[in-house]
C-alpha cells in the first residue's frame, strides 16, 4: 500500500484561526503547515493518516505519537497527513528524485521508513496460522476518497449504493477446490474452537451456506467481524457478530455485482451491510458524500466508523487502477478512535 507519495501541492491558504499556519491541499487531503512552508506547485512527500514511521532522529518530533500519522485538529482545522520535504530522501541515503513528467504519485514509502499501520488483532481474533492469505482471494482495503477524488467522475451518472462501515476486523470465508479456509485481513487460519472468526464461520453455518448456494463454484464472502472485545464495539452488540459486504469469484478474480451480493445474503440470511442510500445516478460531490459520512450513527448511537461507496454492476477504475470501491471515513471517528 502506498503510505508516502510524491505530490504537488495544489492549494494554500491560511488558516483561519492561526496566524502562524497555512493550510495545503494535497490530492483532496487538508494539512495544516508552517506559514509560508510551502507554495502551491512545490513537490512533496505526503504521508498518510493510519501510517507508521520508523524510530530515527528525523522523526523524534513524533516519538509521543508513537511515529503514528493520525487526524488532528489544531486550532478548530481538521489536518489529515503530513508534509515533508523532498530532501527528506537525501537524508535517508537517496538521491532526491528528478522532476520529470509524471513523477506525481510516485511510491516512497519504503524510502523514508513508513509503513500502513495495522490495527493489531484483538485477542479473541487470534489464533493458529496455516500461513498467508491465499494468492487467489484478494485483501479488503478501501481506498480513502481523498486520494483517488477523480473516481466520482468515472462513477458519475451510474446505478450506485452507500454502504455503512463497520468498525471491526476483516474476514474472508471461501471456497477453492473443494477446501474450505478462513482468514482474517492478512492470513489464513488454522480451525480453533476458541478463535473468533472460526466462531464466526460456526455461527452463521457459512461453509455449508457456501456450498449449497455456489454449488462447485471457487468463490469467497468477505466481511466486517465485529462485537465485545473487538476495536471499539460501538455498536453495542453482545456477542461476536458479522456482515457481508463482498462476494468474490476466486475463478475470474472478480467481485460480484450488488444484486448478486443481496440476494445471496437474503437466500443464505447472512446478514449484509447496511445499505443506507442507493441510486440509478451517481451525482453526489466530495462534500455530499462527507456530508453523509459525517452524520452516520451506529444503532448504538455511537458515531459510525464512515461510509462505502460502490457502482452496483462492478468496473475497473482507471483512476483507482482497481475496481471500484471507496470510503469516506467520519471526521469525529477519526478524531476519537482512531
Amino acid at each position: 500500500m502506498k503510505v508516502a507519495t510524491l505530490e504537488y501541492i495544489k492549494q494554500v491558504y491560511p488558516h483561519p484561526n492561526a496566524d502562524k499556519m497555512d493550510i495545503a491541499v494535497v490530492k483532496g487531503w487538508k494539512v495544516c503547515i508552517k506559514k509560508n512552508e510551502y507554495k502551491v506547485g512545490d513537490l512533496c512527500i505526503y504521508v498518510n493518516t493510519d501510517t507508521e514511521l520508523k524510530d530515527c532522529v528525523q522523526y523524534e518530533f513524533l516519538r509521543n505519537k508513537n511515529f503514528r500519522i493520525k487526524a488532528i485538529k489544531l486550532r478548530g482545522q481538521l489536518s489529515e497527513g503530513i508534509i515533508f520535504p523532498t530532501s527528506l530522501l537525501k537524508e535517508f541515503g537517496y538521491s532526491t528524485i528528478v522532476l520529470e513528467e509524471n513523477i506525481e504519485g510516485t511510491d516512497v514509502s519504503q524510502y523514508i521508513g513508513a509503513k500502513h499501520y495495522e490495527k493489531p488483532i484483538p485477542t479473541s481474533l487470534a489464533g493458529k496460522i496455516v500461513g498467508h492469505l491465499p494468492s487467489f482471494l484478494k485483501k479488503t482495503d478501501e481506498e480513502n476518497l481523498e486520494n483517488v477524488a477523480d473516481v466520482l467522475q468515472e462513477l458519475n451518472n451510474k446505478p450506485y449504493y452507500i454502504a455503512t462501515k463497520i468498525d471491526g476486523s476483516s474476514a474472508t470465508f471461501y471456497i477453492n477446490d473443494g477446501k474450505y479456509g478462513v482468514c482474517s485481513r492478512n492470513l489464513e487460519l488454522l480451525e480453533e474452537e476458541n478463535n473468533g472468526f472460526w466462531r464466526v464461520s460456526k455461527k452463521y453455518d457459512i461453509e455449508n451456506k457456501l456450498r449449497n448456494y455456489f454449488k462447485d463454484k471457487n468463490i469467497a464472502i468477505q466481511g466486517e467481524v465485529y462485537g465485545p472485545g473487538i476495536q471499539n464495539n460501538l455498536l453495542g452488540v453482545k456477542e461476536i457478530s458479522f456482515c457481508v459486504f463482498n462476494l468474490w469469484d476466486v475463478d475470474n478474480r472478480k467481485y460480484l455485482d450488488y444484486v448478486d451480493l443481496k440476494n445471496f445474503c437474503v437466500s443464505t440470511q447472512i446478514p449484509m451491510v447496511d445499505v443506507i442510500k442507493e441510486g440509478d445516478n451517481f451525482d453526489l460531490s466530495f462534500n455530499d458524500l462527507q456530508l453523509i459520512s459525517n452524520n452516520l450513527k451506529y444503532p448504538s448511537g455511537f458515531v459510525a466508523e464512515g461510509i462505502v461507496v460502490r457502482p452496483k454492476t462492478m468496473f475497473f477504475s482507471k483512476n483507482m487502477n482497481s475496481h471500484c470501491s471507496f470510503k469516506v471515513k467520519n471526521e469525529e471517528y477519526k478524531l476519537k478512535y482512531e
